[in-house]
């Protein structure tokens, strides 16, 4: 099985993984250290654009970098991934190296970017925290830790899917790049379920409820309740409830308990089927 395999072959992931970070940064001046200054100064600059000129506020650019940090990191791995089976053909043939490593490592690369990320927003979460008065950053760290095997199963269980299905359907690469756009806006990264709500449509009530079908707003949604919510006290996350309202938040264990479920279901599908086509699989290639 996939799992033992991954036990078995631990070494190699972590030797891909290391690679992976090392080829990322090759050339780099600042190296590593640019995967904490990208989304530090991306949100610098999305402060001074969304409240000095666009006014939407000052915690606006917060909540729109922790939607976006989350799934670039999904995305990027799921992208990445699509195409790792295939282009690692001859290793595989070479030194008979499974071929689930390959979005396995990703997967970890991405759980690692998307750790370092975090370190950019600490500074502010916890400059906000002092300047409100509120003390909820340092034990909701916490609940973002937890929060992690479930994201890196989800990533991964969708990862390894998308590499088994590039080996026969080479349009697949055109088509998901499509779909994550869609899945993306799909996903309230720039805006909120609240604004939805608000609006004089019969088509909102249909939306929201198709949104919150989307394994990715709940995933977002986790991740800003920790955050968000951790560095400036306002809650925005419930539709219907009071908005802007500080109170000691305690993140949504019941939410916790689907991000583990879309994990879990998604590398069972992901896995089932590279058990099912692997050896079809290694023939095509």
């Amino acid at each position: 099985m996939v799992e033992r395999g991954i036990i078995r072959d631990r070494t190699v992931v972590l030797e891909l993984t290391s690679r992976n970070i090392k080829k990322q940064y090759r050339g780099s001046v600042l190296g590593v250290l640019w995967t904490i200054l990208n989304p530090l100064l991306t949100m610098l600059v999305m402060w001074f654009v969304f409240d000095a000129i666009f006014g939407r506020g000052q915690y606006y650019p917060l909540y729109l970098l922790c939607g976006n940090v989350l799934f670039t990191a999904f995305r990027t791995c799921t992208t990445n991934s699509l195409t790792s089976i295939q282009q690692n053909r001859n290793s595989m043939l070479r030194t008979k190296i499974h071929a689930y490593v390959f979005p396995c490592s990703l997967a970890f690369t991405s759980l690692i970017n998307f750790s370092l990320t975090l370190v950019a927003l600490i500074p502010f979460m916890i400059w906000k925290t002092v300047a409100l008065g509120i003390n909820l950053f340092t034990w909701r760290l916490v609940f973002v830790i937890i929060m992690l095997p479930a994201f890196w199963l989800f990533t991964y269980g969708i990862s390894i899917l998308l590499a088994v299905l590039y080996v026969f359907f080479r349009d697949l690469k055109n088509i998901y790049q499509v779909f994550v756009l869609l899945w993306q806006y799909l996903t309230p990264i720039f805006y909120t379920l609240d604004t939805m709500a608000a609006k004089k449509s019969g088509f909102a009530p249909i939306a929201i409820k198709a949104i919150k079908l989307n394994p990715m707003f709940h995933f977002t949604t986790y991740f800003r309740q920790c955050v968000y919510l951790g560095a400036t006290g306002l809650d925005i996350f419930n539709v219907g409830a009071e908005a802007n309202v500080a109170k000691a938040y305690i993140p949504n264990l019941g939410t916790l308990g689907i991000l583990y479920a879309c994990g879990i279901v998604a590398t069972l599908i992901g896995v089932g089927v590279y058990e099912l086509m692997k050896d079809k699989m290694m023939v095509r290639l």
